[in-house]
């Protein structure tokens, strides 16, 4: 059956005509009940609320000059109850005033037939208004069936980022030589930025940012397949391990090559940055290199800020990729270190202009005398003051380091 044909049928429909004159209830009645429809009279307001809260109908035909409850307090009366405020209700009358009329549709009644009323009419506008019903109840369900579907998605969602949030530092190795603070916003519920800080032997640690293409899932799976890479069984950071440590240590170019040979674009169709440091919490020697990524920021403890650039083109490109740089130094007890994601440098205030790494140097340079338990919130505060505002349209990652010696 067609969809039209379904809409102009409906003849399982229930409808209750209410008129306490017996001729025309009995004449409205016949009229339905010889087109196919399920019909069912009252003969008055109240017993017309009775059959209504007892029984499900379709459609009512309701007389409006009736004795003791007149129309209008019937409507009024269903409109006002959830159980049968969305049965639809056409009001049967000989009052032929545009004001009454008025008065019916803002009470709620859907359509008006005005007596004496014609066969045809009564049939055409029932077919009208049953159809109406039905498209709704259909919109309605499936509406009802893709909340349902956006619930479980939702759910999905927050589970995936609860598993994002978990691949974060928790526990941050050597605390008694480094502390660590870091801000973590995905502009969707997930993300594709990611960040650690790990051992890799009894006095190093790895420090990496990595930022994916794009937002929301796709960047968030290949963010955590990266981050699952980086760990010690990802054989990525490290060549060997002798007892759960690493022996030899992959040196940050090491690093991205191998990184480079794992996520080729044309395997996952997404490139990323990212950011790779090993530091010997020894003596604060530190190596380091990037892939395409905004360079690290380094406060020295007097408060001078300068860019460690060292690196090359984003990790994706495989053999094709031009040599990247590395570059080496040593920090010295005060000394802190800044990796974030594009996100804050691409930041917008209400007139367009960017955050910039100029930007992120001098809010870096403001907060020097905080201390870095106080660094994250504080910058987090500053890039809120920046965009006052304006749509974040990319995830927000911050990590900061501090060198205890």
């Amino acid at each position: 059956m067609s969809d039209v044909t379904a809409i102009a049928d409906f003849t399982d429909s229930r409808i209750l005509v209410v008129d306490d004159n017996p001729v025309n209830r009995e004449l409205l009645a016949s009229i339905v009940r010889n087109a196919g429809y399920g019909v069912v009279t009252a003969i008055g307001g109240k017993e017309a609320l009775e059959l209504v809260r007892q029984h499900p109908f379709d459609l009512i035909l309701l007389d409006i000059v009736m004795p003791e409850m007149d129309g209008f307090a019937v409507c009024k009366s269903l409109q006002e109850d959830l159980q049968t405020r969305d049965v639809p209700i056409i009001m049967v009358s000989s009052l032929d005033l545009s004001e009454t009329k008025i008065h019916c549709f803002d009470l709620g009644a859907i359509d008006y037939i005005t007596k004496p009323f014609h066969r045809g009419e009564v049939l055409a506008r029932i077919r009208s208004q049953l159809g109406i019903k039905h498209l709704t109840a259909s919109l309605q369900k499936s509406n009802k069936k893709l909340q349902e579907r956006q619930n479980v998605v939702e759910q999905d969602l927050m589970a995936a980022a609860a598993i994002q949030r978990a691949l974060l530092p928790e526990r941050i190795p050597f605390t008694d030589r480094l502390q660590v603070e870091y801000v973590f916003t995905p502009c969707e519920r997930i993300g594709g930025d990611i960040f650690n800080v790990f051992a890799l032997d009894d006095h190093s640690v790895g420090i990496y940012i990595v930022d994916v293409c794009g937002h929301g899932v796709p960047a968030a799976m290949i963010a955590t397949l990266v981050s699952q890479a980086m760990s010690q069984s990802g054989n990525v950071i490290c060549s060997l391990f002798t007892e759960d440590k690493c022996s030899t240590i992959q040196s940050p170019l090491q690093v991205l090559e191998r990184l480079d040979r794992l996520f080729p674009i044309e395997r996952f169709d997404r490139y990323f940055t990212i950011s790779y440091m090993v530091l010997d919490l020894r003596d604060g020697s530190y190596s380091y290199s990037s892939a395409g990524h905004p360079p690290i920021l380094l406060q020295k403890k007097n408060g001078e800020v300068v860019f460690l650039e060292a690196g090359g083109p984003i990790i994706g490109l495989g053999e094709f990729a031009p040599r990247r740089e590395a570059d080496s130094g040593q920090l010295t007890p005060g000394d802190r270190l800044f990796f974030y994601t594009d996100g804050i440098i691409e930041l917008e205030n209400a007139v367009g202009e960017m955050f910039g790494v100029e930007g992120m140097k001098l809010l870096v340079k403001q907060q020097k005398d905080l201390p870095l338990g106080c660094y994250s919130s504080a910058i987090a505060q500053g890039l809120e003051k920046f965009s006052h505002g304006s749509s974040v349209n990319d995830d927000i990652s911050l990590l900061c380091l501090e060198y205890l010696g």
